[in-house]
């Protein structure tokens, strides 16, 4: 018997465009410096179960995902690439939420849905914590198939296999409800047209919001709190190093000046062939690098 809907949770990949900015208090990035691009690991999730519809154990396949409603482009792509229904669950533009909030608000959607397999990307293209899953597990008391290379599914039981070294595979296997997070690079995506995408565009798409299932975001108690934003620190260039036979003030004059002498003035060499040897060996003789034996 197949299963009748199989949810995908979803989200996009936050980029920084622009100078980096944060917002007072340094917990989250300016809008102004936000960029929502396609999240690629959650297209291996969703691949993962369009080829289980595709073999008749899923009748239908549903994204989710929660968030402002400029990312439901991210549902666009989705349906361009062969989804059959789209939901959003819209969240202020100004709430941070962390990975257990934003799993424990999905799965309390999925279960007013009457979600009992979900799949999942093990772990996004930003945050990359790999919390949402287990999130969404504890939430919907499922069990929890981490690390799946492939997914199969029969008689109400979803079975995985995880890849070991040397080609070994570790196979794991539980009954409904449960909780798949797929590892990137475990499958090879469909290709999404630009003509699918702008067709796909046009889709109805299913707003839930909390107070229809009974969520309230700020209600949520995040077992981790986001103290700010760090810029990333600023590398100092590499430079050669100094010979160890200068003096201590050449050798910091050399590091001072980026590894560059006073003389940054490029000399070109020209005449014929000889010439231009015997303006090599001077050069190098007039930077003490060729000694003066043998004249």
């Amino acid at each position: 018997m197949a299963v009748r809907e199989l949810f995908v949770c979803v989200k996009p990949a936050l980029a920084i465009a622009g100078p980096l900015e944060l917002l007072p208090g340094g917990q989250a990035l300016a809008p102004s410096c936000r960029q929502w691009v396609v999240n690629e690991a959650d297209s291996f999730a969703l691949e993962a179960a369009l080829r289980l519809r595709e073999s008749g154990a899923v009748q239908q396949v549903t994204c989710i995902t929660a968030g402002p409603r400029t990312t439901t482009a991210m549902l666009a792509w989705c349906v361009a690439m062969g989804a059959d229904r789209r939901v959003h669950i819209p969240v202020g533009e100004d709430a941070v939420l962390d990975s257990y909030a934003i799993g424990a608000l999905l799965g309390a959607a999925i279960r007013h849905l009457g979600g009992r397999l979900v799949f999942t990307a093990q772990r996004s293209d930003d945050g990359r914590s790999g919390m949402v899953p287990a999130a969404l597990a504890h939430v919907l008391g499922a069990a929890y198939l981490s690390n799946a290379a492939t997914a199969t599914l029969v008689d109400e039981r979803v079975a995985i296999q995880r890849r070991l070294e040397r080609g070994h595979r570790q196979v794991w296997a539980a009954a409904l409800p449960a909780v798949v997070a797929v590892e990137p690079g475990a499958t090879i995506p469909r290709y999404v047209s630009v003509a699918a995408l702008l067709l796909a565009q046009r889709h109805v798409v299913e707003e839930l919001t909390p107070a229809m299932f009974g969520a309230n975001v700020a209600a949520v108690p995040p077992p981790t709190t986001l103290r700010r934003l760090v810029p990333p620190r600023l590398r100092p260039k590499k430079i050669a190093t100094p010979a160890s036979g200068q003096s201590a003030a050449d050798r910091l004059q050399m590091i001072m000046s980026g590894g560059m002498g006073e003389n940054r003035e490029k000399k070109v060499l020209k005449g014929a062939p000889a010439q231009l040897a015997m303006a090599v060996i001077n050069l190098l003789r007039e930077r003490q690098i060729l000694g003066n034996a043998g004249r």
